[in-house]
Formats: structure tokens, sequence, C-alpha cells
């Protein structure tokens, strides 16, 4: 949860870390976590905004399988929550989400980052 400036100096607001929801009370954050953002990694505890990013999270990053089973069978999921993509590398991956979604470089590569990112237990 980021906070973020308000219209004025006595009203802060909090932006949501997955989406832009933004409200003026931790309270209001925590219930908005708990309706909209409930996907949380059973290794690692970290917090996902849907299915299927925790899914590619527990594949490509606690799966010790995944590594040698995706040199056989395409295994990298597409990022795109509709799109059912699937390819032998990451590489393969990030050239279609420039091709086909278009992203670019940065987004790719920060929501790369947000995948594999673990929370720390300690």
């Amino acid at each position: 949860m980021k906070r973020k400036s308000g219209l004025n100096k006595d009203n802060e607001l909090y932006q949501c870390d997955f989406c832009l929801f933004t409200c003026q009370t931790t309270t209001q954050m925590e219930c908005h976590m708990r309706l909209n953002h409930s996907f949380i990694c059973s290794c690692c505890h970290r917090n996902f905004s849907n299915e299927k990013y925790l899914d590619i999270h527990l594949c490509e990053v606690h799966d010790s399988f995944f590594k040698v089973s995706s040199l056989v069978h395409p295994s990298y999921q597409c990022y795109v929550l509709d799109c059912h993509f699937l390819s032998l590398t990451n590489e393969e991956r990030t050239n279609h989400m420039k091709l086909v979604h278009h992203w670019n470089n940065i987004t790719v590569e920060s929501m790369f980052n947000m995948i594999h990112s673990v929370v720390s237990l300690y």
C-alpha cells in the first residue's frame, strides 16, 4: 500500500499496490485487499491480484520441475489474463507480449519482476 498525497495536507490517500484503487483509511484498504487481491502464495506468502499471476509465480519461482519440463513443453504463460499463449522460454514470451499485446520492454520487465519477487520470511 502506497501513501499518495491527497487534495490537501490533511487528506492523505492510500493507493493499492495491485490496481488503481485509492481510499482514505487503512481499514478501507484492508477490506479492498481482502475482497480483490486474496491470491496468496502458500510458499512465500506473496500476494497477487489474480489467480493467473499466482499460478505463474508458483510455477516459475517455486516449482523445481518447471525448469526441466519447460525444456520440452511450452510452459511460460502469457501475462495477459485472457490469453492462453504458452512458450518454451521467457524470451519467447517476451516477444509474444511485445508483438501481440504491444507491451514495451519496461512493462514486460516490471511484470516479470513482480511475478518473480518473493516475500522475505525474515
